[in-house]
């Protein structure tokens, strides 16, 4: 029997450690998984029962302690209906009131033990007797605990860093008053969550699921209650609200948002304080690190109340409220009139956002766009615009005034580019256009006027001028985003996924192949076209897509030996390009890409071999799946996938989506999906793969 309890959390670590690569084989293989969604922050199919390997961790501790006490059998009862609440709703997605009925059944299991809260008690007020409605404050108050956690559970290893440092608040009160019970359920519950959080912190490799967030909302809900126990009496009534501070404060903000909007209290939203801190610019860590904070600054409040003197206790909680509700205000976790800071400050300083404050260009709800340069790919750009709710198109650049008599009714025209932006101040962000050669100067013309970027591709001719329009952005503080819209096709947003899945294992190689006709009145149409100073030939103009898409899927380079060619087209640069690629993972890849194929188009491809499976889509545009064999993906899967897929193989135009992004990024003041670096790395890649060839070497990154 193991009895030290720096031991017992040793082995309840391990088993976390140990278990959670088990559990989730098991989650991907019976379908425990988590879509990606709008409310959501992750973009691909995760597994999601992590609670399960908690769970088992705490049990296998659980049986090495000598916890002996009445009111256990039933703390475990319910522990395990629990744990089959959550696994039903993770597979299944079963309605609120089934899931509660599950909690229900757990905290009767719980109460019917004999644990309920019988005697409260209040700091520099007095003790109060609940009687015969104990019962009932131990119900709702395990009930509200428990998916207290539930609503928090939004981001990678969130709830579960919360709920580590509420339970070491526990553990550390608990110790200090000798309570044993409290101590030992403390450390199984903080060391299981410690194992799992090894997988479950940013980036993520599983989530908690309802499996895991209600465990844990039960485990403190089950702490709070025996804390409050008449026979305990650990601490009085506002110390388990303070240490549960995070997961009550952004329940109670949640409620009261959802009860002004008149939505049921019970539906999801995007607008908890994960969410918002998101939206503000923080990345995904720093938000899930400053609710740890804050959470951590609940628990020392916590246990100030029980270690110094009162009024100073409540002296800090006044001012931790304050904190929280200004912290509200400034996140919209609440609607406009429960803002009372906001508004003073608005009336103090005579600050108002829609008559001109210190910049309503930047705050606006609709997005004002420009477009630069009116050549066919305009015409993209004008619909992905329309198309786009609070996206708007005002003015359009062109030094050829005839192009400007296409410009949509109502939209301003301009042949200068400064002077747009002079003169239109309310413009948020300007789409670059025209010939390659020229998005360099252009854009940094842009940045350089706080403006933000959507520029075509490709970014720059050169890896140097895409380099220094990333700076530029960086030091200017304004968003980028580079058209690359081939990741949008639904074929390749599944070969995404699929090499994602852990059991695809590593990759051995891959293939890219762009076989397609620019004849020579193609080139012959703009002089521009096919110069090395304005377009760049195959693999800059035409391949550069399918090569993003390349590095996308199989990581950073490492070295790349190159061949390039002019055999038929009277152009400056190349018409036929192979090349052989290494990877910082050792993965290799072969290219090959012309525009001399005839009499048409031929074939766009992507195939990627792995370990466990083999991929390819193609086509003439790589829209379609071609192989789709994996270990892990069933025939019927494979079938029903193929047939999704040519019934809609564009979905979503890229256009779209990249303004979408672009404008959700700039509302939100958070990157755009498609980045800087996106544009840059194809460029280093081909600028190596013609320098290669031109010096007869392999050229290292």
């Amino acid at each position: 029997m193991i009895t030290n309890l720096w031991l017992l959390s040793a082995v309840t670590i391990a088993s976390a450690l140990l278990l959670t690569p088990i559990v989730i084989k098991i989650a991907f293989k019976f379908g425990f998984i988590d879509q990606p969604e709008a409310r959501k922050v992750h973009s691909k199919p995760m597994p999601r029962i992590g609670g399960l390997a908690v769970f088992v961790a705490v049990g296998i501790g659980f049986l090495l302690s000598d916890i002996v006490d009445a009111k256990v059998t039933g703390i475990l009862v319910g522990a395990v209906i629990i744990l089959i609440t959550g696994l039903i709703d993770d597979r299944y997605q079963i309605k609120a009131l089934y899931k509660l009925g599950g909690q229900m059944l757990a905290v009767v299991s719980v109460i019917g033990s004999g644990l309920s809260i019988e005697i409260l008690s209040v700091p520099g007020v007095g003790k109060f007797e609940l009687g015969i409605f104990g019962v009932a404050f131990t119900f709702i108050w395990m009930i509200g605990i428990i998916n207290a956690i539930n609503l928090i559970d939004g981001l990678d290893g969130l709830a579960t860093g919360v709920s580590i440092i509420i339970f070491a608040t526990f553990a550390y009160m608990a110790f200090a008053a000798g309570t044993e019970l409290i101590l030992t359920f403390s450390i199984l519950l903080m060391s299981a969550g410690l194992g799992f959080l090894v997988y479950n912190f940013n980036p993520a490799k599983i989530f908690l699921g309802d499996t895991g967030s209600m465990f844990f909302g039960y485990g403190i809900a089950v702490l709070s209650v025996l804390g409050l126990y008449k026979s305990v009496a650990l601490f009085s009534l506002i110390v388990p609200i303070l240490i549960l501070g995070v997961p009550v404060f952004d329940t109670l903000f949640a409620i009261i948002r959802r009860r002004v909007k008149g939505t049921p209290v019970y539906l999801p939203d995007k607008a908890h304080l994960h969410h918002r801190l998101l939206q503000t610019g923080l990345s995904h860590k720093r938000s899930v690190l400053s609710i740890y904070g804050i959470s951590i600054l609940f628990g020392l409040l916590a246990i100030s109340f029980e270690t110094i003197q009162i009024r100073w206790s409540i002296i800090a909680l006044i001012a931790m409220l304050l904190f929280l509700q200004i912290l509200a205000e400034r996140l919209k976790l609440i609607e406009t009139e429960f803002r009372p800071f906001i508004l003073i400050g608005r009336y103090v300083i005579g600050f108002n956002r829609k008559t001109g404050g210190k910049d309503s260009r930047r705050n606006s709800d609709v997005i004002n766009y420009a477009i630069v340069g009116m050549g066919f790919i305009a015409d993209k750009h004008i619909q992905a615009i329309e198309e786009t709710p609070n996206a708007k198109l005002i003015a359009i650049c062109d030094t050829n005034e005839d192009r400007l008599q296409e410009a949509p009714l109502g939209v301003a025209t301009f042949t200068d580019l400064q002077t747009m932006l002079d003169e239109m101040p309310e413009i948020h962000a300007v789409n670059i256009c025209v010939p390659s050669g020229l998005h360099a100067k252009l854009a940094l013309q842009v940045i350089n006027n706080k403006r933000h970027v959507v520029l075509e591709k490709p970014m720059a001719l050169t890896s140097e001028d895409a380099k220094a329009i990333m700076d530029a952005t960086s030091q200017a503080g304004v968003k980028l985003t580079v058209v690359h819209p081939n990741r949008y096709r639904p074929a390749i947003k599944e070969l995404k996924k699929v090499l994602e899945h852990p059991e695809a294992g590593r990759v051995s190689h891959a293939n890219v192949t762009v076989r397609w006709n620019r004849n020579q009145e193609y080139y012959d149409q703009a002089p521009w076209r096919g110069t090395k100073a304005f377009d760049g030939g195959v693999l800059m103009n035409q391949a550069i897509h399918s090569l993003d898409l390349l590095l996308w899927m199989m990581g950073p380079v490492k070295a790349v030996q190159g061949m390039v060619t002019t055999r038929f087209r009277k152009i400056e640069s190349e018409d036929v390009a192979t090349a052989l690629v290494e990877f910082k993972s050792g993965a290799v890849a072969v290219i090959e890409a012309a525009t001399t194929i005839y009499p048409k188009n031929l074939e766009e491809s992507l195939a990627v071999f792995t370990e466990n499976g083999s991929f390819k889509v193609s086509g003439a545009n790589a829209l379609y799946i071609d192989t789709w064999d994996a270990s892990f993906v069933t025939e019927a899967e494979r079938e029903a996938l193929k047939q999704k897929i040519e019934q809609d193989p564009w979905g979503e135009r890229g256009h779209v989506a990249i303004i979408k992004s672009m404008t959700h990024a700039i509302q939100t003041n958070t990157e755009p999906e498609v980045v800087g670096v996106d544009g840059y790395n194809p460029v280093k890649l081909i600028e190596a793969i013609i320098d290669s060839s031109e010096k007869g070497t392999k050229i290292y990154f």
